[in-house]
Parts: C-alpha cells; structure tokens; sequence
C-alpha cells in the first residue's frame, strides 16, 4: 500500500517474494534503481537487528503487536522488543510510526525515543497524531484527521483493518514532505495482493461467488480482521468462512483458536469449515447451524465446497501458510470463470 501511494511521486523500490530475511533484504536493496526516490523495505522479526543495519530505515513504522510465532518469541512483550530492534539501525532524528492502539506501545515508543527518533502515532486513539475518526465497510469509505486537517476518502481495499494501513501509509507520504492528496488518489485503486485479502468474483458451476483469499498466513488478530472483513461484506447469499490452524502459537495454542468462535458468531458467519485438530473447542462453541464441516484434507475440503455453496455466497480462506489453503484458493480460480456482477 505505502509502495503505491508512494508511487505518485516517481519510481519506488520494494520489497518482492516476501524476501525480508537478512539475505532477502540485501537483494533487495541491490535490485532498487539507482534513481528512486523512495524503497519501501518489509523487516521480519527473526534477525531483525541485521535486517536493520542493511536497510538503515528514515522511517520504521510498526502496524501492531499481536500474538504470532509465540513458539520462538514467548509473549507479546518479547515480541515487541525484538520488533524495536529496528531502532538500531536508524540514526537519530529519524521517524518511528507506532499505532497507537497496538499492544506494549509504550514499551516501543520508549524504544524509539532512546534512539533519538522522531514518534508519531496513528490509529483510533484519541490522542493519536493521525486518526481514523470513521469507517463505512460498505462504501469503503474512511473519514481521518491528519494531524489536524479532516479528510475522507475511499480505499480499493475492503476492513477498517486497510482503513488503519491507509493510515501508517499516510503518515509516512505527510512526514516525508509529499502531497498527500496524491498518495490518496493512489489509495483508491488499491488491491490487496494474493493471499493477503485480495478479493475476486467468479462463476463456478454456474454459480456467482465472491472469494477473500487471505491463506498467506493467520494470528488471532488477523483472524479477527478478516472476519470482521467477511462480516461487512454486502452478499445476497451466505458469508462462509474456511479456516486453517493459526500454527507456532506455543501451548496456549488451543485457546487462542477456541476463542474465535465468539468472533465468528459476532460477525455473523453463517456457515464454517474447519481444518486441524486445533479447533476442536472452536467448533464444541458454534452454534450447531454454523458447522459446515471438518473435512480431513484438502481434497475432501474442495469436494464439500464444490457441492455445497450456492448462488451469491462470499467465502472467506484463511490459515496459516502451512496449511496450504492457498492450494484451495488456486483452485476456485482454476476452475472458475471471472464475473463481474455483484454476488
């Protein structure tokens, strides 16, 4: 998203194949063009301080701390140190751009301010240098303050999750100096990319679908995004969700799947597939009409859905990588044709 916004303003550099490892990050910088004025980097948290030295950001922003990788990071508290490892490779008077509502903010923005950087914050929060005032899931349209100045727009991207995203991106394009209203225009054609939220509408078997290909990667919080994503979702038929493990989650692990089912019913999710043994208390807390199946594979999970869904019916893919439910989504594209109408 800060990519094509910022693409506005010439030729950027960013990050391709998820390359964000140490090795990954070099190559990257080492394919940027001489002459662009602007690189837009993802840092992963394993070897972070490395990762950090090699980029030597201007600006660090940090969308949120949230349990994932618990089996390497212990708690959210390590997370968010190893995050604000970052810091160390930028020099002072640099800008960090924390949400505000994230979890163990004020750990990192302490962080930050001993570096010598610059903090600015955006999110919900009252206080919040650049806030989202409202949000239409309908519309897609997002109404902000930006630090003092109201503005609306609509984004390409469905979730007052993007909502916050446009946000961060924001903030960096008006702490760089630029124009923002060009980055907005830029923000209205905004797709997300595969496995990450992209959206497409497809004819199989006749059939008039909208699918949310979010099989990339799942934690508890982005589980909840998507859901809430799927729940305001305009559909004339059901809203399905088919859900993989959220893996590396430690011994808490079943818990933290047990406790998504309050999420599902609050969003209104009418029918739910499930793959793995982790959501065994997840699917004991549905409510018995919502049980759509637990198949036992992959195949057995496409033949369920081939004969299952129906005219109008937006579906929800998401798990962690693992769990190859991409292999799903690749397969509804395979085997559908693209329409344009509404579902």
């Amino acid at each position: 998203m800060l990519a094509q916004a910022l693409s506005a303003f010439g030729t950027v550099g960013q990050t391709r194949f998820n390359a964000n490892l140490p090795h990954g990050v070099a190559w990257n910088l080492a394919s940027v063009p001489w002459d662009a004025p602007h690189t837009v980097l993802e840092l992963a948290i394993g070897r972070m301080e490395q990762n950090a030295r090699l980029a030597s950001p201007d600006i660090a922003i940090f969308t949120n701390i949230l349990p994932a990788h618990l089996e390497y990071h212990r708690d959210l508290a390590t997370i968010a140190a190893r995050k604000s490892r970052i810091f160390s490779g930028m020099k002072p008077g640099g800008i960090a751009i924390l949400n505000r509502d994230m979890a163990e903010w004020h750990h990192v923005q302490l962080q930050a301010r001993s570096r010598g950087l610059d903090v600015f914050n955006y999110g919900r929060c009252a206080d919040a240098d650049f806030r989202l005032i409202d949000y239409d899931p309908a519309a897609r349209r997002v109404v902000a303050d930006i630090r003092g100045c109201p503005v609306e727009y609509t984004l390409g991207a469905g979730g007052e999750h993007m909502a916050l995203n446009s946000l961060a991106t924001l903030s960096a394009v008006s702490l760089l100096g630029r124009d923002i209203s060009a980055a907005i225009a830029a923000l209205q054609t905004f797709k997300p990319v595969a496995g990450r939220g992209s959206e497409m509408r497809l004819q199989l078997n006749g059939r008039n679908i909208h699918l949310i290909d979010e099989t990339y990667n799942a934690s508890p919080g982005s589980m909840e995004a998507a859901f809430a994503l799927l729940g305001t979702t305009p559909t004339k038929g059901r809203r399905i969700a088919v859900l993989g493990e959220m893996l590396e989650l430690g011994p808490d692990a079943p818990e933290y799947h047990t406790q998504l089912a309050a999420s599902c019913v609050k969003n209104r999710i009418d029918e739910i597939y499930t793959l793995g043994d982790l959501f065994d208390g997840f699917w004991k807390n549905l409510p018995p009409g919502a049980r759509g199946g637990r198949p036992k594979s992959l195949d057995v999970l496409k033949a369920m859905l081939n004969t299952q869904i129906e005219e109008g019916d937006v579906i929800l893919l998401k798990g962690s990588h693992a769990t190859r439910l991409y292999d799903v989504a690749n397969w509804f594209v395979e085997r559908g044709q693209p329409h344009t109408g509404s579902c």
